[in-house]
């Protein structure tokens, strides 16, 4: 597999797919019912990742806001607008814009890759209950065959 605890997601599948065989419910229902909840297990840190990727960017053009309105500050306080007086808030602005955008940038590239993953698992989950719900369905059939077998064997015999 192409990932660590995708074969602990597919055992439950699987499980609740046998599991339904053998109680004699939906195959189908029990594997999409079970896929829903992994999937949903698998995507819950997303929206706060997603949530830092938007918040980064704003948080860095604060901290650019308030550097910039001290920078203004301090040029409205001293008469003479001593242009070195400046240059530390706008270092400042600069140091939280970047800050900001590089938290963006990580956040939105780990979110990419989750994403990505959980795409990736889900589809394997769904082949993965697509291929258990053959098999099920095949060795039902044949287990409903082998009885008539049975049936008739024992109606002949008779």
């Amino acid at each position: 597999m192409r990932y660590g605890k995708s074969h602990r997601v597919l055992n439950r599948l699987a499980a609740a797919a046998c599991h339904a065989a053998e109680n004699g419910r939906s195959v189908e229902i029990a594997i999409e019912s079970a896929a829903q909840l992994e999937a949903a297990k698998l995507k819950r840190g997303l929206p706060l990742l997603g949530c830092l990727v938007t918040l980064a960017p704003i948080l860095g053009l604060m901290g650019t806001v308030i550097g910039m309105i001290q920078s203004f500050s301090v040029f409205n306080l001293q008469s003479g607008g001593a242009p070195m007086a400046i240059t530390g808030g706008v270092g400042e602005a600069l140091v939280a814009t970047v800050t900001g955008l590089g938290v963006a940038t990580i956040a939105l590239l780990g979110h990419s890759w989750f994403g990505y993953r959980l795409d990736i698992m889900v589809t394997d989950m769904e082949q993965t209950g697509g291929v258990l719900m053959d098999d099920l369905m095949m060795s039902q059939e044949h287990r409903g065959q082998i009885h008539q077998e049975r049936g008739k064997c024992k109606h002949e015999a008779a």
